[in-house]
């Protein structure tokens, strides 16, 4: 079962903004296959690598949020996250894509197999906030490992670059969950803490 969600208790940084709903997933980024990604990726100028906070967004909220709201949107998500065992995906496939303003591509990993019940999850979710009145971007399942300017190389290029390297096979339990204001990494709406029994 899922620890209820809590209100970290600091003040909030800002009075409304774009919010999202994210799952961190624990990666190593000391691994092996992660090391030869950023080799394969070297010399390409103005890559940026993730280098920790792994996460996969469920749900990009793309109004203006106010406090109130956000905790308002925080209850919805408490409703669905309680009694909600820790989700294991197996990651095992290492891929990129463009953005929709085309000025960056996304490295990313990602679940060639997808369980029936966190698929169920995130349509759920996705339908109560979208019947709230919610604008969502778009729902891929994926983990950024790196974002690259699109001037810098074609997609198809940066694809046989990475094509190179293993893609790892991790199953990984998504035991922490969060919802904050966009680009406030210090300061989260509601925090949960999945059941791994």
């Amino acid at each position: 079962m899922a620890e209820l969600g809590h209100v970290i208790p600091r003040e909030a940084p800002k009075k409304s903004g774009q919010t999202y709903l994210q799952f961190l997933v624990p990666l190593d980024r000391r691994a092996g296959w992660y090391r030869a990604l950023k080799a394969a990726l070297g010399g390409v100028r103005g890559t940026r690598c993730q280098d920790g906070h792994f996460h996969v967004t469920v749900a990009f909220i793309n109004d203006e949020v106010d406090v109130a709201g956000a905790g308002k949107l925080a209850e919805v998500m408490d409703g669905e996250l309680a009694g909600m065992a820790a989700p294991v995906l197996a990651f095992d496939t290492v891929d990129a894509f463009t953005t929709q303003g085309g000025g960056m591509h996304i490295v990313y990993l990602t679940a060639s197999r997808v369980p029936e019940e966190w698929a169920a999850f995130v349509d759920r979710l996705r339908a109560k906030l979208i019947g709230l009145g919610c604008h969502l971007g778009p729902f891929q399942l994926h983990v950024t490992l790196a974002r690259v300017p699109a001037g810098s190389i074609g997609l198809e290029d940066l694809r046989r670059r990475i094509g190179r390297v293993d893609a790892p096979e991790l199953s990984s339990t998504l035991a922490k969950a969060d919802y904050r204001f966009y680009r406030e990494f210090k300061w989260a709406v509601r925090e949960w803490t999945l059941s791994t029994c």
